[in-house]
Order: structure tokens, then C-alpha cells, then sequence
């Protein structure tokens, strides 16, 4: 028997019953519950009303000094701490280059907890909109 961790996103439609589609894959939806932790916003759930780091705001119209990207570097680790409990940091990277000074680089590298699978998380934040 397959577990069916969560919801696959975007929401669609089973097309063979009245349900939505789930994701079994249990990198995929750590990946997704990163990145939802990482750009949601306190405000944005009703529910939660202080969850997320937004990522966005801490480095929109910032031009990336070192005091930014270590201000980046601190929210992402007490985030994930504190709202993905089951993910343990190996390595984070917050930088930019030379070549494109204006993007920061973020290159997570993880373990999911009790299944013991490593993995590798990259995006690119421009601080420009």
C-alpha cells in the first residue's frame, strides 16, 4: 500500500473520483513545505497567523550587503526550525556574484528526518521587482 502524504499542488482534480490528486513522494512535498514556509508571509493564514519567514519582503529593494545575507541566513534556518521541525539543515548558502550582484543565491542542503533522504533545495531571490 502506497501513503499518501498530502495534497499534490497545484489542486486538480482526480478525474476518477470526487478528490483531489495526493502526493506520495515525500520529497516532493518537504520541498514544497519549504518553499511554502520560506515565501508565506505572518498575515497570509488565517489559521496560522504568524507563519512564514517571507523571504520576499526581508530582501526586496535590499541591495544584498553581507548584513543582509546573513539576515537572510538567520530567517531561513529559525524558520524552518520552527515550522518543518522533521527537516535538519546540513549546509544553507546565501550569496550572490559578482556577475549578478543583484540576486541572492540560497542553496539548501537537507536531511528529512525519520526517512533519512538527503536533499538539495536552489532558487535565486532578485531584490529588484
Amino acid at each position: 500500500m502506497t501513503t499518501e502524504y498530502s495534497w499534490a499542488w497545484p489542486l486538480r482534480d482526480d478525474q476518477s473520483e470526487l478528490t483531489f490528486q495526493t502526493t506520495t513522494d515525500i520529497v516532493e512535498l518537504t520541498r514544497f513545505n519549504i518553499k511554502n514556509t520560506l515565501f508565506a508571509c505572518p498575515g497570509e493564514r488565517f489559521s496560522v497567523p504568524d507563519f512564514g519567514v517571507c523571504l520576499r519582503s526581508l530582501t526586496l529593494f535590499e541591495f544584498p550587503t553581507e548584513e543582509t545575507l546573513l539576515n537572510v541566513h538567520s530567517k531561513i534556518t529559525e524558520g524552518i526550525n520552527r515550522w518543518i521541525p522533521y527537516v535538519y539543515i546540513q549546509n544553507l548558502q546565501v550569496k550572490t556574484t559578482p556577475e549578478q550582484p543583484e540576486i541572492i543565491q540560497i542553496t539548501l542542503k537537507y536531511i528529512i528526518g525519520d526517512v533519512n533522504i538527503e536533499d538539495v533545495l536552489s532558487f535565486d531571490i532578485p531584490t529588484t521587482p
